[in-house]
């Protein structure tokens, strides 16, 4: 099922004193994510056609090591995140780790993350309608 949904985002952690330097890289600034309590930062990267999300290894992260952490799909509405977490549920796949909240990153939705067996932790963005 995941093969069929759309990749959005890989998440990294990285170093919190790395923060000011991968600002200087690429000339765009952390912004403070209250739900995660950390600085994330997305990049868009042109030949891999997909946005990779800095996080600071700060507040919900503290304690991850530095890294590649998670892969996010895009989702396109309630019902398609309804269907998946069913899939995910009904296949015995894995386990919720948060409910879904609101992202404070204006690349994101509403988010919600499970950690999938075989997989790691895995993202599900529920693209906002505008």
């Amino acid at each position: 099922m995941f093969d069929k949904l759309k990749k959005h985002h890989l998440g990294f952690v990285i170093p919190a004193e790395e923060k000011e330097s991968i600002e200087n890289k690429f000339g765009s600034k952390f912004t403070y994510d209250s739900v995660q309590e950390t600085h994330v930062l997305f990049v868009y990267d042109k030949a891999l056609r997909i946005y990779i999300e800095y996080i600071c290894q700060e507040g919900r992260v503290a304690k991850q090591n530095p890294g590649f952490v998670h892969i996010c799909y895009n989702l396109v509405d309630q019902s398609e995140l309804e269907k998946v977490e069913d899939y995910i549920s009904k296949n015995k796949m894995g386990y919720k780790l948060t409910e879904l909240e609101e992202s404070c990153s204006k690349e994101c939705g509403y988010v919600i993350f499970y950690y999938i067996k075989n997989m790691g932790v895995v993202e599900l963005n529920l693209v906002k309608n505008e």
